[in-house]
């Protein structure tokens, strides 16, 4: 059978229909295939590669592209060099596209992306993709576990799923977000609690310098690491979650870096006491009402109470017969001669 081939003015004939791309350094050259290279990670997948002749009867220099193709191989499972999913025989510019030392495609990414969003945990949905293409443990299987991943099995770590929800969630959330303020909206925050070390001054230091010399510092896993901003839609009977952020404190400039997040503004905002919230809410949205949330209205007026001598408990008038023995009691007793001070029901119905 007689094969074709493309006569270019420089260079020797090559076969045509392949497709060459352009050398990215020399413009006009001819472009030669050039076979494939493994990556390191796996034997399972190679990626094309070409070589950059620029004066005939030379060696030149062999390239690959930005945006590379990752194809399977011989030793695939899946039947060498065709498609799982629509058994289309690759063609050599054809594959799952990455980037040059990446792993994963575009779409494989989309997919862990859509586990998470399902209600996957991290470390599963690391493992799927993983498994997918076959991204195992290359070491020999005589040598001991690498970082307790035996050879040939899969990593199970979340940092795959964690690295690409930094990159993508900020653009995926923004797209999905409502770009509007609703009606009424609840808020709140917490504080963001990481693990680290906090340094601790080193006594035996000589304090005539006026520096203070710290030690290399002790371990702690409970540091302050920010603030995690929260708003709830409560527009219907049933609160929605509206928009969450993470800032440095909580502090009037993040509450307004927070509200400038949406556009428009609410009727109604309902929040604690702070009141940084107060004055962030007075100067973004000045005809909004404030409300203070009913709970925290309740602890305060319970704690106005206990100031002024009133108990949490008192003694009933009448002691009231339970069917159950009280669980505290050693006795195990069936009447309940204390209750709620008269004062602080009265406070927890006014609310």
């Amino acid at each position: 059978m007689a094969t074709a081939f493309a006569v270019r003015p420089r260079g020797r004939p090559q076969m045509a229909g392949a497709h060459r791309p352009p050398c990215p350094q020399h413009r006009g050259s001819v472009v030669q295939l050039d076979g494939y290279f493994t990556p390191t990670w796996t034997q399972l997948h190679r990626r094309p590669r070409y070589r950059c002749v620029t004066q005939p009867g030379t060696r030149g220099h062999a390239f690959s592209l930005p945006i590379s193709v990752r194809q399977p191989t011989e030793l695939h499972p899946d039947s060498g060099a065709a498609c799982p999913h629509c058994e289309h025989e690759y063609d050599r510019h054809e594959g799952v596209k990455t980037g040059r030392w990446f792993v994963f495609g575009q779409q494989e990414i989309a997919s862990l992306l859509m586990r998470v969003g399902e209600g996957f945990g991290l470390r599963e949905s690391s493992k799927q993709l993983r498994d997918e293409i076959e991204r195992t443990n290359q070491g020999a299987k005589s040598k001991p576990a690498f970082k307790h991943i035996n050879p040939g099995e899969t990593s199970n770590q979340a940092n795959l799923a964690v690295n690409y929800l930094d990159a993508y969630a900020p653009v995926v959330v923004d797209a999905l977000l409502p770009k509007t303020w609703p009606r009424i909206v609840a808020i709140d925050s917490t504080t963001l609690m990481t693990r680290g070390y906090r340094a601790i001054r080193d006594r035996d230091a000589d304090p005539g310098d006026g520096e203070p010399e710290f030690a290399a510092g002790e371990r702690k896993a409970s540091l302050k690491a920010g603030t995690i901003m929260f708003a709830v839609d409560h527009t219907t009977r049933k609160g929605l979650p509206f928009r969450i952020a993470a800032r440095g404190g909580k502090d009037v400039e993040s509450w307004r870096d927070f509200f400038a997040s949406a556009a428009g503004a609410p009727e109604w905002v309902i929040a604690d006491l702070d009141p940084a919230i107060a004055r962030a809410v007075r100067e973004t949205w000045p005809r909004a009402i404030l409300l203070h949330s009913r709970y925290h209205l309740n602890q305060l007026l319970r704690k106005n109470a206990r100031d002024d001598g009133v108990p949490e408990k008192a003694m009933l008038e009448e002691p009231v017969q339970l069917k159950k023995p009280i669980a505290w009691s050693k006795s195990r007793s069936r009447v309940r001669k204390y209750g709620p001070h008269p004062l602080m029901a009265a406070i927890d119905e006014s609310q």
